[in-house]
């Protein structure tokens, strides 16, 4: 059973965090329950993604930013553990899906981005997507 999304949310300043485990990026109702009903602006996910799906890693991660409207900050695990070797490229990505930091698949390495509220705002206001959700056709 999967836990409730609202006991999954923290804020620093303005922004609202949401938090999720790798896995999850499967699931992107977690994420606009996330958005919908928690005000997140911001996805800390943790994972340890490896290499035989790294292009999965890379859309899904991308696709929550852009659904949500939402930072998605994307720490992965590098290396080898037995014989799974992790794809590391972590990545922060902004709510219009631009990747503004990324790292290397093969090494660890600290990114680091500026995160703006305003800029949550902005691009909800001019793409009203969340909005304009039809719920009718998926209760």
């Amino acid at each position: 059973m999967r836990p409730d999304p609202r006991s999954h949310a923290n804020a620093l300043g303005e922004l609202r965090f949401g938090f999720s485990i790798c896995y999850d990026l499967r699931f992107p109702e977690m994420y606009r329950k996330l958005v919908t009903e928690q005000n997140v602006s911001a996805f800390l996910i943790s994972s340890a993604w490896p290499f035989p799906r790294i292009e999965h890693w890379c859309v899904l991660a991308q696709a929550r930013a852009i659904e949500n409207q939402a930072y998605v900050v994307a720490a992965n695990r590098v290396g080898k553990d037995d014989d799974l070797w992790f794809c590391g490229s972590s990545t922060i990505i902004d709510p219009r899906g631009v990747v503004i930091a990324a790292a290397s698949a093969d090494r660890e390495e600290l990114i680091h981005a500026d995160l703006s509220q305003e800029l949550v705002r902005s691009v909800r206001q001019r793409v009203e997507s969340l909005a304009h959700r039809r719920e009718d056709l998926y209760r």
